[in-house]
C-alpha cells in the first residue's frame, strides 16, 4: 500500500493561480499537482524556500 503525503504550497498554478500541492509518494519523484485545474507542471523553479 502506497501513502501518499501533500503539501499546501503557496507556489501559484501557471494555468489558474491558484496554491500547488506537493506530492510525495516515497517512491516517485515528488510533483506538483493544481487540486483546482488538474494542472501537473513540470518546469517549475523549485529552488531555495524553507523546507
Amino acid at each position: 500500500m502506497i501513502i501518499t503525503t501533500a503539501w499546501r504550497t503557496d507556489e501559484p498554478c501557471p494555468t489558474c493561480g491558484n496554491g500547488l500541492t506537493l506530492l510525495d509518494d516515497g517512491e516517485t519523484p515528488i510533483r506538483w499537482e493544481c487540486r483546482l485545474c488538474g494542472d501537473n507542471p513540470i518546469d517549475l523553479d523549485v529552488t531555495g524556500g524553507d523546507w
